[in-house]
C-alpha cells in the first residue's frame, strides 16, 4: 500500500503485509523498509479485492455531424440582378458560417444557386471552391470543383444544386469562396444575384476580383460540422479490501476484516508517476524493491526545483515490461530556449521476442516563439520516419498525452486536451526490453518536464 507522506521527506509511505506462505511464519507488516512481525504463527493468510469497471474517455477523432445549412442568403423578395459567367467575369460569392463554438472544422457538401443558359449553350460551366485572401477575395488555391454542361441548364433561372466530395478540414476560422468560371470557349451561364440586398458577392476575373457590401448571389451552402470527439477505455479500480487470516493456535477461528479503498486504485500490469519532487532514480512507488528509474549517469539533484526538472541527462523507466497492452503515457513537459534541440522521448512500446514498436517525440522552442511537436517511430533502428509535426503550439508547458494501442498498432496525441492525430507506428526487429526514456537533445539546456505518468492496463472501446 502507498499512504500519503506522513513524515518530512515528502515521499509517501510504502506498507507491505506478506507472509511466506509456510504455517507456522508470522505475518510480517513492513513500512518504509522496517519489518516487524504483526500475527504470530499464521496458518492462513489472504487479501481479496471488490472491484468495479470505469469507463474513462480521452481525445479521439473530431464526429461529423449531418448535412444541414450552414450559411445563405435567399430572400424570397429580391431585386433581381443578372452576372454573365464568361472571360471576363466570373461571379461567385464569399461566405463564412456561424458554426458552434467547440467546431474543429467544417466541410461544404453542396452548393445552391439559381442558374440559365446564356445564349447557344454550348459551354462547361466551372465551380470551384477557392481558399479567400485578406480581403475575401479568392486565390489561386483550389479546394474543390465541379462542372457542369451549360445545355444541361435551363433557358430560365433554377435552383441548381452542385456537389462536392473532397471539401472537408476547413478551420472554424476560415471562410470560402465559391466562384463560378467559364471554360474558354465563350459564355458559360448567367448567375442570379440579389441587386441592392445581402453582401459578399465577387465580381471580375481571377486574380482581379471586387467584392461587394451590398449584393449577394442568392445562394446556400450545405455541409457538415465535425466537432470534439471521444475514445472510451474501460478500466478496473479496486473499491475495497477484505483480509482473513488464521492461526496454527486457533486453526477454526477466522480473523476478518475489511476497509473502503476511498482513492480507488486502478488494477495496472504497471505504473509509473514522477513530479520531480525527489531524485526519480530514489523512488520505488510500486514496493518492489526495484528503483522505478534508471539513468545513465549518476542523477544530478542541482536540475530539480520546485517540482520542474531541467533535463540534464536521460532516465529511464526500470524494470523490464513489454508495454504489450493499452498504455497511457502522461507529460507535462516544455522546451524553454531557443539554443538547442528540443526536450525528448523515445517509447519502446508493443515489445514482443525480438521486436517492439518505437516512437519517437521531441518539442522544441522555435525562434517565432512558437513550440513545435515532432512525432516519429524508424522503419528500421537506422532509419527514422516522421509520422507528424505539430506546429504553432504556445510556449510553456504543454499536457502532451499519448494512448498507445498495441491492438491496432496505433498512437493517439492529444495536446492541452485537444486530439492532434491518430498515428501508425513501425514494428522493427530489436532485442530490448521495453521501455520509455526522458531526455534532453545535444545542446539543449531548457528542455523542462514537471509531471509524468505512463499507465500499463485498460481495455480500449
Amino acid at each position: 500500500f502507498s499512504l500519503p507522506p506522513r513524515t518530512s521527506d515528502g515521499l509517501p509511505e510504502l506498507v507491505r503485509y506478506e507472509w511466506s506462505g509456510n504455517p507456522g511464519d508470522p505475518l510480517i507488516r513492513t513500512i518504509n523498509g522496517t519489518a516487524t512481525p504483526l500475527l504470530e504463527k499464521v496458518n492462513t493468510f489472504a487479501f481479496t479485492w471488490d472491484t468495479a469497471g470505469v469507463t474513462e474517455t480521452h481525445p479521439g477523432p473530431p464526429v461529423e455531424g449531418a448535412e444541414q445549412l450552414l450559411v445563405g442568403y435567399y430572400p424570397s423578395s429580391y431585386n433581381q440582378g443578372i452576372s454573365d459567367v464568361s472571360s471576363s467575369n466570373s461571379p461567385g460569392q464569399y461566405f463564412n458560417p456561424t458554426l458552434p463554438a467547440d467546431a474543429v472544422s467544417w466541410r461544404i457538401t453542396k452548393v445552391r444557386a439559381r442558374a440559365r443558359r446564356n445564349g447557344l449553350a454550348y459551354g462547361t460551366l466551372h465551380i470551384r471552391l477557392r481558399k479567400p485572401d485578406g480581403a475575401n477575395k479568392p486565390t489561386s488555391t483550389i479546394i474543390d470543383a465541379a462542372s457542369e454542361s451549360e445545355a444541361n441548364l435551363s433557358s430560365s433561372f433554377q435552383s441548381t444544386y452542385v456537389t462536392f466530395d473532397n471539401a472537408g478540414g476547413i478551420s472554424p476560422a476560415s471562410g470560402v469562396c465559391v466562384v463560378f468560371e467559364d471554360g474558354g470557349v465563350g459564355d458559360a451561364a448567367q448567375i442570379e444575384f440579389t441587386n441592392g440586398s445581402g453582401s459578399g458577392m465577387l465580381t471580375g476575373t481571377q486574380g482581379n476580383h471586387n467584392i461587394s457590401s451590398s449584393n449577394s448571389l442568392r445562394y446556400e451552402v450545405y455541409g457538415k460540422i465535425s466537432t470534439p470527439g471521444t475514445k472510451s477505455v474501460q478500466r478496473t479500480v479496486i473499491t475495497g479490501v477484505q483480509v482473513s487470516a488464521t492461526t496454527t493456535v486457533e486453526p477454526t477461528n477466522q480473523i476478518t476484516t475489511a476497509t473502503a479503498l476511498m482513492n480507488r486504485p486502478e488494477v495496472l500490469s504497471a505504473f509509473w508517476e514522477l513530479n520531480f519532487s525527489h531524485n526519480p532514480t530514489g523512488i520505488d512507488t510500486n514496493a518492489d524493491a526495484t528503483y522505478d528509474w534508471s539513468s545513465n549517469l549518476p542523477f544530478n539533484q542541482n536540475y530539480l526545483s520546485g517540482g520542474k526538472w531541467v533535463a540534464a541527462q536521460t532516465i529511464t523507466t526500470n524494470s523490464a515490461h513489454s508495454f504489450a497492452s493499452f498504455t497511457t503515457i502522461e507529460t507535462r513537459m516544455a522546451d524553454t530556449t531557443t539554443a538547442g534541440n528540443g526536450a525528448s522521448m523515445t517509447f519502446y512500446v508493443d515489445r514482443k521476442a525480438l521486436t517492439c514498436g518505437v516512437l519517437e517525440t521531441t518539442l522544441r522552442n522555435l525562434s517565432n516563439g512558437t513550440q513545435q511537436l515532432k512525432l516519429g517511430s524508424r522503419s528500421d533502428l537506422l532509419v527514422p520516419t516522421t509520422l507528424a509535426t505539430l506546429n504553432n503550439l504556445p510556449l510553456g508547458n504543454l499536457q502532451i498525452n499519448y494512448y498507445v494501442n498495441p491492438a491496432s498498432q496505433s498512437v493517439i496525441c492529444a495536446i492541452n486536451g485537444q486530439y492532434q492525430g491518430t498515428y501508425q507506428y513501425n514494428i522493427v526487429t530489436l532485442v530490448a526490453n521495453g521501455s520509455i526514456s526522458l531526455f534532453p537533445e545535444s545542446s539543449e539546456t531548457g528542455a523542462t518536464f514537471d509531471h509524468v505518468r505512463i499507465r500499463a492496463g485498460g481495455t480500449p472501446q
